[in-house]
């Protein structure tokens, strides 16, 4: 059988599979070790959706942006229509950098990144009050979306 290496919760001393208490401090490492495979089998898998969630508004960004200037037209001068492509590659990149920060700070990036898609729709609207009705379908599923993430990074955070 492989040897599970695990830190010590306490003091951080590193544990084998085989110890039954930390020889630092003495906490139980078997307590330890339920502990993961408890935050294994109930909180990764809804980490993991979650961070897909953080991926997928990175896609949409860039697509939507693109899908707006397309269906423009005329209406939208060059100039302009380069700006808004560029917004939306912009924004495209942070939300890829918030998913790469999901890996290591899971919580810290999913709020940044409901608060940067509630505040780029909030401009949105403030701009054109139009555009609040535009793709209000993805707006909704992808704030659920994203809340869902926040409350898993939440419910994650305090199980470990």
């Amino acid at each position: 059988m492989p040897v599970e290496s695990i830190e010590c919760p306490k003091c951080q001393a590193s544990l084998t599979y085989e110890d039954q208490f930390c020889p630092s401090c003495g906490v139980s490492a078997a307590a330890e070790r339920e502990r993961q495979r408890v935050f294994a089998a109930v909180h990764a898998p809804k980490l993991a959706s979650a961070r897909n969630w953080l991926l997928a508004l990175a896609a949409w960004y860039v697509l939507g942006n693109l899908l707006g200037v397309a269906t423009a037209g005329d209406r939208l001068a060059p100039l302009v229509k380069q700006i808004v492509v560029a917004l939306g590659l912009g924004l495209c990149v942070v939300q890829l950098g918030l998913w790469w920060w999901s890996g290591r700070a899971f919580l810290a990036a999913a709020v940044v990144s409901l608060v940067l898609f509630v505040t780029v729709f909030t401009l949105d609207a403030v701009a054109d009050p139009t555009a609040i009705w535009k793709g209000i379908l993805l707006k909704v599923v992808f704030a659920a979306g994203l809340t869902r993430a926040v409350s898993a990074g939440v419910a994650a955070r305090q199980a470990s």
